[in-house]
């Protein structure tokens, strides 16, 4: 149903920050693929958004926010899907440099046979959303549903560049290979998106044999746009390999430089594991890249890491990140990272070494390491989720299980799913780099969701609200479709313009979020 992937010897230690792990989404039903983005400008305002149900019981992305670094959270954002009985996956959050916030995602039917990659925009750090701007179809290129994981960046490089928002897809995991990947881009600040273009090409291409083959897109600090991609077209190479494609005019044109050529490294012992990759730029050099991936070189699948320094000319060699015993027979997966401001960088990823079984279902912790930018080696690994986690089988579908981190000013902020409370939930923790393993369990924050009472009710050519606390409304017909979507005012909606029928009304506002059905005359 759903898609996806993804310390400490400290010299100077951090005080004032408590660890906890919060629950976030508190849902009894499920709640999957958290991502999360931290306003380096203001870090105590963070967003993380989510899939979730909503009031109708369709999955649609959902969206918390707290104003105090984590401590307390906005009650659940719902936003509206597109159309009649879809759902949506693959959030994906950044902001530009005049602090408007962007979220991408899918909004599709179950069946992948329509639906849309879409963008929104708030310019209020998230409490209110314009309306969705297409990226791409599911027909945009002809058999391929080519809207899966639209991973988002945007270039923040203050150069001529800077502003335009790129988006990476590929094509559904159901359609065989031959697969190409896309990137689509907007230079218009996301008020709209340039035709899509294939990312491959001579000297850097995808070849026959690779399904969905996703790219893993980030922006220089000079405004170069670069992703990375598995290739395997034996005319070009006989191993398989991982490929950088370089742009330097808003992804016209690419060029194609070798990562690294692997055979029965990329060997997955499970199938259920999430091994997803991740291309990382530094935001201090423009000629340093990291490329963090999984591979099974000694016989299990573990954390791995390499890096340029001179804009992927050449790379250095594989660095094993988790520093459970070599071989041991334990599975690492599920990897993110992030750079802090100053060059440092986290990465991240799901652990089992403390599990009582091995392979993919079994407990888990989440796991982590720091490169201070200095420094030759990374810290020893660290606890970042506290207790262990036990396994549900709800983890075997694509995704669920996702998770994003953010370092900023040497702080660590990590988001995640999984299902300690009994459901699949997101979980949140914050600490001080050198205050890993400081780590608790507690409730902050439950889906207050209530049923309204709307008045009139049958309403003609308004509805008047209670209370003052919903800020934004989506009201959908019998069917779920969407028909109306905004700002509440003065406590006032206007329905004057809908058919005669029955609908359904969704609030939120920053301390409430309600439900409730009325007939318009």
């Amino acid at each position: 149903m759903i898609k996806h992937f993804i310390t400490v010897c400290l010299v100077t230690l951090l005080t004032g920050l408590h660890s906890q792990s919060i629950n976030i989404s508190n849902g009894e039903l499920f709640d999957g693929e958290p991502f999360m983005v931290v306003n380096s400008t203001n870090t105590s305002h963070i967003v993380i958004a989510w899939m979730g149900f909503d009031g109708l019981n369709l999955i649609t992305m959902k969206l918390k926010i707290s104003e105090d670094g984590g401590l307390s959270w906005s009650a659940p954002i719902t936003l509206p899907h597109i159309n009649t009985g879809y759902t949506c996956a693959d959030p994906s959050m950044g902001y530009d440099n005049a602090g408007n916030l962007f979220l991408s995602y899918i909004d599709y039917n179950p069946f992948g046979t329509s639906g849309k990659a879409v963008v929104r925009k708030s310019t209020d750090g998230g409490y209110t959303w314009g309306e969705p701007v297409e990226v791409m179809d599911v027909f945009s290129d002809p058999g391929e549903a080519a809207v899966d994981r639209p991973w988002m960046v945007i270039d923040k490089s203050g150069t001529s560049t800077d502003g335009n928002i790129y988006i990476t897809t590929k094509p559904a995991p159901w359609i065989p290979f031959p697969n190409r990947n896309y990137i689509i881009a907007s230079t218009n600040n996301g008020l709209s998106f340039n035709p899509w273009k294939y990312i491959d090409g001579p000297g850097g291409a995808i070849g026959d044999f690779i399904a969905a083959p996703m790219a893993s897109p980030a922006v220089g600090i000079d405004g170069t746009f670069h992703c990375v991609y598995p290739s395997w077209d034996p005319a070009e190479n006989l191993l398989p390999r991982f490929i950088l494609a370089s742009s330097e005019d808003a992804a016209n044109t690419f060029t194609y430089q070798e990562v690294f050529e692997a055979s029965g490294d990329f060997t997955n012992n499970d199938e259920n594991a999430k091994v997803g990759y991740l291309l990382l730029a530094s935001p201090v050099n423009a000629e340093h890249l990291v490329f963090v991936y999984i591979l099974s070189t000694h016989g299990d699948m573990d954390i791995f890491y390499r890096d340029t320094w001179n804009k992927g000319l050449s790379w250095s060699e594989s660095i094993r990140v988790n520093d459970d015993p070599i071989s041991n027979d334990v599975l690492q997966d599920l990897v993110w990272g992030d750079f802090d401001s100053d060059g440092d960088l986290i990465l991240t990823w799901r652990d089992r070494r403390n599990a009582p079984d091995t392979g993919f279902a079994t407990s888990s912790e989440i796991y982590g390491a720091i490169l201070w930018k200095d420094a030759l080696t990374f810290t020893s690994n660290f606890n970042v989720s506290g207790p262990a986690a036990g396994f549900d089988s709800v983890l075997y579908e694509n995704g669920n299980d996702f998770m994003c981190v953010n370092l900023e000013q040497d702080t660590i902020y990590a988001t995640w799913g999984d299902t300690r409370s009994g459901y699949l939930n997101i979980w949140f923790n914050k600490f001080a780099a050198g205050d890993a393993g400081n780590n608790s369990i507690s409730l902050v924050a439950a889906e207050n969701t209530t049923w309204i009472n709307i008045n009139p009710n049958p309403a003609g050519a308004f509805i008047q609200l209670e209370s003052d606390c919903y800020t934004t409304y989506a009201i959908y017909d019998e069917q779920g479709k969407l028909s109306a979507y905004g700002g509440v005012s003065d406590k006032t909606i206007l329905v004057e313009n809908l058919p005669t029928g029955i609908y359904h009304l969704t609030l939120n506002g920053r301390e409430c979020s309600s439900i409730g059905r009325f007939v318009k005359l």
